[in-house]
């Protein structure tokens, strides 16, 4: 027990000082044109970091389940769909579990942002062709403008849901019915989260605000 609660407090202590770094950072290249790329480069450089295929994960936490279900995503995603995992790698070549308040593709950093780690490795895996989408759109000239917003969302959740339900089909071990009932159930899920409409300002902003609620807990409870 005693191992434990040692072990809790050391990766805590390890926790607030990356993030304080984090934040002084930005602070301090706030004014900079380069703000973007100097805040993440310096906030990948504070992660701990793991290879994967030409993918490079990383995660502030050192966290070890985040790492673990990654690699098993990618490697999902690898085995349902190669041409979606080499575009993937290609345009989305970092995962970073780095708690900037929402999972989202950053352009300047040509990465995949994971704030919550999805336990579904079938879901991390569509979160993965999700953000590549964005990534492709973005790479094609088609901007994540506010005007475009929900167009832009809804054709990387047509992508995900794609991959998906071709993942369901290739089950050898599930029965049609089965696989029916999977396939509607995962479109009446996505059906109703896109009712959240999370692309609006007024979200995402209560969406960070609740991440940096629950990271603040985390940190000193």
């Amino acid at each position: 027990m005693r191992s434990k609660d040692k072990e809790k407090k050391s990766n805590r202590r390890l926790l607030i000082k990356r993030i304080a770094l984090a934040v002084i950072s930005r602070i301090l290249f706030w004014p900079f044109f380069l703000i973007n790329r100097s805040y993440h480069v310096i906030l990948f450089g504070i992660s701990s970091r793991r290879t994967c295929n030409g993918f490079t994960l990383y995660s502030i936490e050192n966290n070890q389940i985040f790492f673990a279900n990654a690699i098993a995503a990618l490697n999902k995603l690898k085995e349902i769909d190669l041409r979606k995992y080499e575009r993937a790698r290609y345009l989305v070549p970092i995962i970073a579990h780095v708690r900037q308040g929402g999972n989202f593709y950053k352009q300047s950093a040509k990465a995949f942002y994971v704030d919550e780690v999805p336990d579904d490795i079938l879901y991390f895996a569509s979160e993965i062709v999700h953000e590549a989408t964005h990534a492709y759109l973005l790479r094609k000239g088609f901007r994540y403008y506010k005007e475009v917003r929900e167009r832009h969302e809804r054709i990387c959740v047509k992508e995900q849901l794609s991959f998906i339900i071709k993942s369901i089909k290739a089950q050898s071990n599930v029965t049609e019915l089965q696989k029916q009932i999977y396939m509607q159930q995962w479109k009446e899920w996505f059906q109703e989260h896109l009712t959240s409409e999370w692309w609006h300002n007024k979200n995402i902003r209560r969406s960070r605000f609740l991440a940096i609620k629950k990271l603040l807990k985390e940190l000193f409870s």
